[in-house]
């Protein structure tokens, strides 16, 4: 034990003032492993609290990331005439055939890809030469509403928003448009029966 001689001083009060000092060296001593075990518990618990956060996020990203979208059937039926006329329309093929593949979409991601594919698909559709009979505004009108709701898509992904009622809309769209495609071809079959009377 650490006591300080004195000789003034009689034993017992030498004994409680050598007492007193190991305690207080002692307490001393408790204090500062206390406060180092104090901030190391508190630093375990962050640690811990950090990594179960984490695995709640990477949960929620996972679920953000995955789409359910509960899509109505894309096809309508188009008459036979139609496909005639649509076959050697390569730019609409091209078109048709990128809008068939969204049923192979199943994360945001490839929503983000198809949906840029489509609008660059539907630019060259709108660049291209259209079909003498389907060169109508009808059609052209049909065509600005598909892209407004393809671009209503973009952006409802771009703000992270649902992106499921937008997407009903594009498909309502398209089968609009190739209901007009009907449309028309039965107008001038009609109209030619007409003259063969």
């Amino acid at each position: 034990m650490f006591c300080a001689k004195t000789s003034e001083k009689p034993r017992s009060i030498k004994k409680l003032n050598c007492i007193t000092n190991s305690c207080i060296m002692s307490h001393s001593y408790i204090y500062r492993n206390l406060k180092k075990y104090a901030y190391l518990g508190i630093l375990l618990i962050f640690a811990i609290s950090c990594k179960e956060e984490a695995k709640e996020i990477s949960r929620e990203q996972d679920a953000d990331r995955q789409l359910n979208l509960d899509l109505k059937s894309i096809e309508i039926i188009m008459k036979p005439e139609v496909l005639g006329l649509l076959e050697n329309w390569k730019a609409f093929k091209s078109f048709d055939q990128t809008f068939n593949s969204v049923s192979k979409v199943k994360y945001r991601e490839d929503l983000v890809l198809f949906i840029d594919n489509l609008l660059e698909n539907e630019a060259l559709l709108k660049e291209s030469v259209y079909p003498e009979l389907f060169n109508v505004p009808q059609i052209r009108s049909r065509q600005k509403v598909l892209k407004t709701f393809i671009l209503k898509v973009k952006s409802a992904l771009e703000y992270r928003l649902d992106p499921q009622p937008a997407m009903h809309e594009m498909i309502t769209a398209y089968q609009d448009l190739q209901d007009q495609f009907n449309i028309i071809v039965a107008g001038t079959l009609s109209d030619d029966r007409l003259l063969d009377f």
